[in-house]
């Protein structure tokens, strides 16, 4: 168990080496690597990652305070699974009621890696790899489908 100044540290510590891991997989990839993160453009959509004792998962969020827009949102990106699944064998994790810890409903699409903690560093590299893969494949996804969901879900200027 770590204290509440070990813990802050430790987080610190792995935000800091995941930093310097996106540098080498920029480089591994040949161009500037980005996130594109809370920067999507659309008010209540996040590219996110989500740590916790269980694993790590790569989320794309509909996050809106306002129910119906978070589902037009969502129901938005269902017509796009089969631009926003490529390159994951598997699929991704379509969740329409999931709850943050602080209680805030959100709908996600997202991807894990589980029995894997930030908290042991030797899972490090193992979490980093899977990190800047699993959102690098993501943001491609759905940078794609990006001017669609701009066009659509754009606030109107005063």
């Amino acid at each position: 168990m770590y204290s509440k100044d070990e813990a802050k540290q430790l987080m610190v510590d792995f935000w800091n080496g995941f930093n310097n891991y996106t540098k080498y997989f920029a480089r591994k990839k040949g161009e500037p690597v980005e996130w594109l993160l809370y920067k999507t453009g659309i008010k209540g959509l996040e590219l996110k990652f989500d740590l916790d004792k269980r694993g790590v998962r790569t989320v794309l969020e509909s996050n809106s305070r306002d129910e119906s827009r978070r589902l037009d949102i969502f129901i938005e990106l269902e017509k796009y699974k089969v631009i926003l699944e490529q390159g994951f064998d598997n699929g991704l994790n379509w969740t329409d009621d999931h709850h943050l810890d602080v209680g805030k409903p959100v709908m996600r699409i997202s991807t894990q890696l589980e029995n894997v903690t930030f908290h042991n560093r030797d899972n490090w590299p193992q979490l980093f790899e899977f990190m800047a893969n699993t959102m690098w494949q993501l943001q491609q996804n759905f940078v794609e489908i990006l001017p669609i969901l701009e066009e659509k879900f754009k606030y109107p200027t005063l």
